[in-house]
């Protein structure tokens, strides 16, 4: 994809995969390929597929940019598109706007109906005018992604250490590189990963504990949110990593609120929590 960019921005893209930090990578290549910076806030349109307003999608592509040579639509999650919205970017990935780049995400495309594979029409099409990527699991490569992270981290990082934290969360990007954060928390400055340093920064804060803290605060309840600050502090743990494994779980609350809402199944949701988290969420 980014050699494809590099040779200049297309008119159409479709990602599709199961590792959504990937996606959301590629998106923002995309994104900045596309548009100048700060032109996102006139010439950029997000949608979900399962949004009630994602049928304004295609007029917004057919809209001219603002200031800008081109503008950016993103339509999200296309496996809750509809067959007729499907039919419609069908007919627009035939056709498409050149004052606009139109990016379509999704883990898979929905299941055919009445004999029409409308994703494998809208590939076929895209095809043409853009570029279509597809991201398959056994192409992921999770220790080099954890080595070049902590590299842009300031931090250091072989192989073997990467293999073992690995190991213990397995190969969602996503998760991985949360794991990997919290140890360059935990770490406090520039300097180098080890598998100890994996397992003192992502086993030694006991989930019910975390959760418990933010719970108190977002009930507010000053009093519970202290003793278990408290409690956290006087067992080693360091202040700025509290900040941010509240803050991540605080920002998981918000996008689990937003799954219920839409009544969307929160296990199915790839929120990138685990068991633990999910249930104490």
């Amino acid at each position: 994809l980014k050699n494809d960019l590099e040779k200049g921005v297309k008119p159409i893209y479709c990602v599709i995969g199961t590792d959504q930090l990937v996606i959301d990578r590629a998106e923002e290549n995309i994104r900045a390929a596309a548009l100048k910076p700060g032109m996102d806030v006139f010439n950029l349109a997000v949608f979900r597929g399962e949004d009630d307003r994602v049928d304004e999608a295609l007029g917004i592509a057919r809209t001219l940019p603002m200031i800008s040579e081109r503008r950016v639509v993103v339509v999200r999650n296309v496996a809750a598109l509809s067959a007729r919205r499907l039919e419609e970017f069908l007919e627009y990935a035939r056709s498409p706007i050149d004052t606009c780049t139109l990016v379509l995400t999704g883990e898979k495309w929905p299941p055919a109906k009445d004999g029409t594979d409308y994703g494998k029409r809208i590939e076929n099409a895209a095809k043409k005018t853009g570029t279509v990527v597809r991201i398959k699991a056994k192409d992921l490569r999770p220790i080099p992604f954890l080595v070049d992270e902590a590299r842009e981290n300031q931090c250091t990082l072989n192989e073997r250490d990467a293999e073992f934290l690995v190991s213990r969360v397995g190969d969602d990007l996503g998760l991985l590189r949360l794991e990997l954060l919290k140890a360059i928390d935990w770490l406090g400055e520039p300097g180098i990963l080890d598998a100890k340093i994996f397992e003192e920064a992502c086993s030694l804060l006991s989930e019910a504990e975390v959760w418990d803290m933010v719970d108190a605060i977002v009930s507010q309840n000053a009093d519970k949110a202290l003793a278990t600050t408290h409690r956290l502090l006087e067992g080693g743990n360091a202040p700025h990593q509290l900040v941010h494994l509240i803050a991540w779980r605080m920002r998981k609350l918000i996008e689990l609120q937003g799954v219920m809402r839409r009544g969307e199944d929160p296990w199915k949701a790839k929120l990138g929590m685990r068991g633990p988290s999910m249930r104490a969420a």
